[in-house]
């Protein structure tokens, strides 16, 4: 049987005291007591409220924004400027399944920008080389929600995910030598979530407002032609859930998406197979013969300007 948060949340609230010694939020209303989260149902939900939002007719766009450094190691130093920026979104919905549990289906864009935040479609690597960019396009992007471990710091609530990913490359070195750093695909991605403790005990909110950071450490993207060169890209960026929903996303990226992606205005409907991912979506490309061979950078750099 479900279990109502709101009841819950209702219990702890009206089964509280509130002496002089303890911090309340204002005259009348106790500070919130965090214990509930420590049932998994209950967390599991509230996490849904934080990553998207319970109303499965809704979509939720959240959107980051960052940089990727190169961490070369066989040299002995590591340059502190950024190889590349990168900016995009995210657009979901949730689906409670029969047994209780929660799907999200969603599709997401990245586009790789310049040092000044304009569009790259040409990238030019240290050696003078010259790589067509193919931007993240990844659709569906789908996975069963389940709360992570979370920590209260003051009136907020942290929640922290490490997802280590290792399996075979869609990009074997034998066929994309130049694409592929080998034959497994391998990378660490570290989420950590933040939303108010307040909006998360009103269980009126199917959504609540929420930030986000995000690192990866992982392989050379399979456009850079770096093959199996030693070393890897490190991953920084901050974002938020945009509860103005698309019409938040900055102006050059909603073009962006239009000309280049128009079905990612939307989340998903139903599940429509596999996960995609920069590694899949490259050799589709080039399967397609979609990616041209050279390019030349644009006359204003990056390609389309903020």
């Amino acid at each position: 049987m479900r279990r109502s948060l709101a009841l819950l949340v209702s219990a702890l609230l009206s089964g509280c005291s509130t002496p002089a010694s303890q911090p309340t939020t204002s005259a009348d209303t106790p500070t919130p007591d965090p214990s509930w989260l420590d049932d998994p149902d209950f967390a599991t939900e509230a996490f849904v409220r934080v990553r998207a939002s319970t109303e499965p007719s809704a979509e939720t766009f959240t959107w980051w924004r960052g940089t990727i450094h190169a961490l070369h190691t066989d040299q002995p130093t590591t340059s502190r400027a950024p190889l590349l920026g990168f900016e995009g979104f995210n657009v979901a919905r949730v689906v409670r399944e029969d047994d209780g549990s929660w799907s999200v289906l969603s599709r997401e864009i990245t586009v790789y920008t310049d040092q000044d935040g304009a569009v790259l479609d040409c990238w030019t690597d240290a050696d003078g080389s010259r790589h067509p960019v193919v931007h993240v396009r990844n659709d569906p992007v789908n996975f069963t929600l389940r709360a992570p471990d979370w920590a209260l710091h003051d009136d907020r609530v942290l929640w922290f995910l490490t997802i280590p990913l290792a399996y075979p490359s869609p990009l074997p070195v034998s066929d994309y030598p130049e694409a592929s750093a080998e034959d497994t695909y391998r990378s660490v991605e570290q989420f950590v979530f933040e939303a108010a403790l307040a909006d998360l005990t009103d269980a009126s909110q199917a959504s609540v407002p929420a930030r986000i950071v995000w690192s990866r450490t992982g392989q050379w993207l399979p456009w850079m032609g770096r093959g199996q060169q030693p070393g890897w890209l490190v991953y920084q960026a901050t974002g938020r859930k945009l509860l103005g929903g698309w019409d938040e996303l900055p102006a050059y990226l909603r073009s962006w998406t239009v000309t280049n992606a128009p079905t990612y205005r939307h989340a998903p409907t139903a599940d429509e197979g596999p996960n995609h991912t920069s590694w899949s979506v490259y050799r589709q490309a080039v399967e397609a013969g979609s990616i041209p061979m050279t390019c030349e950078p644009s006359p204003t750099p990056g390609g389309t300007s903020r």
